[in-house]
């Protein structure tokens, strides 16, 4: 679809002053039984009225109450929609080109419930009127000196620029609205089953093309490294193909609940089924962890991975393992062959044997602490955490030679039976300051099952012992393969602890928010579903509260400034 063409300037005309129908007035031909074409891309919206109805919370929730009056205006300018059934939904369809070189068709469907008040609301714009034809259910919307064909079907108007979309069987708008909405307010999604095999072949094509540049061998590069990148090529255009030729819908919907004003966008990608695809999606669901407990507590930022690792990543993984012991070894003119009596060869060791384990079991969070500022912990799942924890013992002594290291503490505590080294920077910058205090280091350690990590100043160690000594069962599986979570008002210490009168006026916004309140959290989690994967972003009611308080805020700023 080209920018600036009818369809495209009539877009946000669709509320306004869509097309048409006699909700009887249907095109019937019995003797056709041609399906209808799937469309490539769907967008929807559940309803007009819906639509203004979220708009009216959200504005009135955020302190805005005029934009939604605005809108409702402009409505009342049109003739309040009149001839345009509000409650059914309405959007627009992409089908694939004829030519793989061109622009998708598109195609708009409004639901109509009067074609007489249709053309009495475009005649009351000025610039657009639907006309009859022949056809008791065609017509012709003329608007910015363009005629646009129109066609009636199933209590839809149906407007394109390509007149030969309307000639065929038309799909069921209604059906396919509601399958791309599920419960969504408003969606997008994507269907394998609308792209034309002109244009499959062609992006196949295209990637073949680029995997083969990617496979050539570069200037300088020796085996090794050529065996790992052929393999990363792999991965990478393999991974593609799959997707192009296997998935079965992509799509986007967003979500809000005037009842407690949650927001939630969530995305699905489904595989066709017996598909390569559709196989590996399920075959996965979220592996037990260590760290769930840890996870769990209410803090300011929480990231929790439990996931199996798909065979050809852990090939990748292997190979960069075997090249590494290459390398570092001829560097080092050492054996770090598996099994040899090294620090790297420990190392590498453990490297190796937590990728065969196949599960990605790791997570991060950040703490506050009693002076205002933040630690960051993280850990990692691993294996001959042993072999892991004797290799950085004797390894992170190294580590003052570098320039930017201004001093290692071997040894410098041990929590739960782990022994954690203090490894502390040249310099600290100010942003760095902000977050953890003047003096912030980082400690490592391994034991207990995982790698763990540390950066933060006062407060850092207390923080490393009370997450190594709560009672994680090995065997608990997390809620979701992948899952980030916030806790707003848990950054309020830290916006208040700062220097600049912008982030302590925040803090104290954001304190007032939420007192009393208990819906501050932001989460992004990432499940498996039948043949498909699913990711879901949702805000809780404190968010708009928030931004409704900090937009109130800054117009009383501004009001202030403007008094003499």
């Amino acid at each position: 679809m080209r920018k600036g063409s009818p369809i495209c300037r009539l877009l946000p005309l669709v509320l306004a002053a869509a097309s048409v129908l006699r909700a009887t007035a249907v095109r019937a031909d019995d003797a056709d039984r041609t399906p209808p074409p799937m469309p490539l891309a769907i967008a929807a919206v559940r309803s007009i009225d819906g639509l203004l109805a979220d708009i009216d919370a959200v504005t009135q929730r955020i302190g805005r109450p005029g934009f939604g009056q605005i809108v409702r205006g402009f409505l009342v300018g049109a003739n309040d929609l009149g001839g345009i059934d509000r409650t059914r939904p309405i959007g627009l369809m992409l089908f694939s080109p004829s030519n793989p070189d061109s622009d998708p068709r598109a195609m708009l469907f409004i639901p109509v419930s009067s074609i007489d008040d249709v053309q009495q609301t475009l005649a009351g714009l000025g610039f657009a009127s639907l006309d009859d034809t022949d056809n008791a259910d065609a017509y012709t919307l003329q608007i910015d000196r363009k005629s646009l064909p129109v066609r009636l079907h199933a209590g839809y108007a149906f407007v394109v620029e390509d007149g030969r979309l309307i000639e065929q069987p038309l799909p069921d708008a209604a059906a396919l609205a509601g399958q791309v909405l599920g419960d969504h307010d408003a969606a997008v999604a994507l269907f394998h089953a609308g792209l034309s095999s002109a244009l499959l072949e062609k992006a196949n094509r295209d990637l073949q093309r680029d995997r083969d540049r990617e496979m050539n061998r570069k200037e300088g590069e020796n085996d090794a490294e050529y065996r790992l990148r052929s393999r990363l090529v792999d991965v990478l255009f393999g991974t593609l193909e799959r997707l192009v030729n296997d998935f079965e819908q992509v799509s986007l919907g967003i979500t809000y609940s005037g009842d407690d004003d949650h927001i939630a966008i969530e995305t699905l990608l489904r595989g066709r089924p017996g598909t390569q695809l559709a196989g590996w999606f399920d075959g996965i669901e979220p592996a037990p962890s260590r760290f769930v407990q840890i996870a769990e507590r209410p803090m300011p930022l929480t990231f929790l991975k439990s996931s199996p690792v798909p065979g050809a990543i852990h090939d990748l993984l292997a190979d960069v393992i075997d090249l590494a012991r290459q390398e570092i070894g001829r560097e080092l003119k050492a054996d770090l062959a598996t099994g040899a009596d090294h620090p790297v060869a420990r190392l590498l060791d453990a490297v190796a044997a937590t990728n065969d384990q196949r599960v990605a079991n790791s997570f991060l969070q950040l703490v506050n602490v009693p002076t205002g500022k933040m630690v960051i912990v993280a850990g990692i799942r691993v294996a001959e955490d042993d072999r892991l924890g004797s290799a950085i013992s004797e390894l992170v002594p190294h580590l003052v030679e570098a320039p930017d290291v201004h001093s290692v503490d071997v040894n410098f505590a041990t929590l739960g039976g782990v022994a954690f080294h203090r490894i502390r920077g040249t310099g600290v910058r100010k942003q760095e300051q902000r977050v953890y205090g003047p003096e912030p280091a980082l400690y490592v350690g391994a034991g207990d099952e995982a790698f763990w990590l540390a950066v933060g100043d006062h407060g850092t160690l207390d923080t490393l012992s009370e997450a190594l000594t709560l009672p994680g069962r090995r065997t608990t599986r997390p809620p979701a393969l992948v899952q980030w979570t916030v806790h707003l008002s848990r950054w309020i210490p830290l916006m208040e602890s700062q220097s600049g009168q912008k982030a302590r006026r925040i803090g104290e916004i954001a304190r007032q928010t939420f007192d009393g309140h208990d819906d501050d959290r932001f989460t992004l989690r990432t499940d498996p579903v039948e043949r498909g994967l699913r990711m879901r972003a949702e805000w809780e009611g404190g968010y708009l509260r928030l931004a409704g308080n900090l937009l109130n805020a800054r117009d009383a700023q501004r009001a202030a400034d403007e008094v003499p």
